[in-house]
């Protein structure tokens, strides 16, 4: 696979012999607020490509696997969405979902005796005794707004920056469905896997804790590119070879810590949590493969015509290149059945990077067009939540009825198109049981 890449990349990316002078804003190396320390601090990391090299960081894997979930996309409701009666409202157009949803009442399914078979919002709305049904009327809401406005609710938009948050920590997914007691004492609801899921993402979408972050997100589509092949609009440079190579190999690879990246070098944005990474060498003066990191290592006064020579950094005396495989779960539907084993994507990158005398990354370009567009993570100690659950609520051990204080709480919160971490974080632990 990577042999072929490269033959490829050997026929494609043929140097250029122009000249040019070198615009100081756009540098080989990171931006201001492409900084990989911020995902590091305050870890000790290194930035030289020996020492990262003898520590056999060359491949690594998260201490925690992340698990898969749905993206659940606005254009289906995202939580309105009735995947457990097999809803027929999937098309590609939001108006089409949104009206055959609106066609039977979510109280048909009470009156029916169906409650299992409800979204997942609606069987919120239900456990905290809302016949208003007030969350899910703010499900379907996020994309009228859209649809109102533009005409159209992307496809690619939806929690994806919820469930890559939530799933890249060191937080079980739910084992099993959980049935709990409605605050009228009137219903038992089930709460499948795939709902909890959808409803920790949703948490995490909508209340997340501050976030930090490296690289900035791209808005052009399509992206227009110079003579290097480089995006012309500068906030289109996206992460820094050297900010996305110090990040994985040392967060992830070193200490086993997981992170978020935007796959999507476009303004569309599509985040995963990393699982695994494994990458090898090969010569920027060649573009053949290599075995070792010493044989890697061009000096950049050898490596005539260079399609970057204009925008190297100043200090550069050696070239490296890298090919790089980065594994993630895959996307997927929501099921009421038991959910299986992840199954992964991967992407591979390839970029080289710029070393100083001391052979530490000082930056680094992009050669294949699939690249990071930002990276992102949270805080270890820093958890989602809504204003809501800053109260105390007292004890609740998630048995019997909901109490009335909290269920009060969580119609304030659903509101304002949130979900309360008291009720969510006490389903993901039952369902742990």
């Amino acid at each position: 696979m990577k042999l072929t890449i490269l033959f490829i990349l050997l026929f494609s990316f043929v140097p250029s012999s122009e000249t040019h002078s070198k615009p100081k804003d756009r540098i080989s190396g990171p931006f201001p607020d492409d900084d990989f320390m911020a995902l590091l601090n305050p870890l000790g990391p290194s930035y030289n490509i020996v020492h990262l090299d003898q520590m056999n960081l060359t491949k690594g894997k998260a201490n925690f696997e992340p698990w898969a979930s749905s993206y659940w996309p606005i254009h289906r409701g995202i939580l309105a969405y009735r995947y457990p009666d097999k809803a027929d409202y999937n098309s590609k157009a939001f108006i089409d979902n949104y009206r055959a949803f609106h066609a039977v009442p979510s109280e048909n399914y009470i009156v029916e005796n169906k409650i299992d078979r409800m979204s997942p919002s609606e069987k919120y709305d239900l456990l905290v005794g809302d016949r208003s049904w007030t969350l899910t009327r703010a499900m379907w809401k996020k994309g009228y707004d859209d649809y109102q406005e533009k005409g159209v609710v992307a496809g690619w938009t939806g929690i994806c920056h919820g469930w890559s948050a939530i799933a890249q920590r060191d937080v079980l997914p739910p084992k099993h469905g959980v049935v709990m007691r409605d605050a009228t004492n009137s219903f038992n609801i089930t709460f499948f896997e795939s709902d909890i899921k959808g409803l920790i993402s949703y948490l995490w979408a909508e209340s997340p804790p501050e976030t930090k972050q490296a690289g900035h997100r791209c808005y052009k589509f399509p992206i227009e590119r110079d003579t290097m092949l480089r995006p012309i609009d500068v906030s289109c440079l996206d992460t820094n070879p050297m900010t996305w190579h110090l990040s994985i190999t040392n967060r992830l690879g070193h200490y086993g810590k997981g992170f978020v990246m935007d796959s999507s070098v476009g303004a569309e944005v599509w985040n995963y949590p990393i699982t695994a990474y494994d990458y090898s060498y090969f010569s920027a003066r060649t573009f053949e493969p290599v075995h070792s990191l010493k044989s890697a290592l061009v000096p950049i006064a050898e490596l005539s015509n260079d399609r970057f020579a204009s925008v190297r950094n100043e200090k550069t005396k050696f070239v490296v290149g890298v090919i790089m495989d980065v594994f993630h779960p895959s996307l997927i539907e929501p099921t009421t059945s038991p959910l299986t084993a992840n199954v992964y994507q991967t992407h591979t990158f390839i970029y080289d990077l710029e070393l100083d005398e001391n052979y530490d990354v000082i930056g680094g370009e992009w050669y294949s067009e699939d690249q990071p567009d930002f990276i992102w993570t949270f805080a270890d100690d820093l958890k989602a939540r809504t204003r809501e659950d800053l109260q105390d609520f007292g004890v609740w051990d998630g048995n019997g009825p909901l109490p009335a204080n909290i269920a009060q709480s969580a119609v304030s919160a659903s509101q304002r198109g949130k979900v309360m971490a008291t009720i969510v974080d006490k389903l993901h632990s039952k369902s742990l049981e």
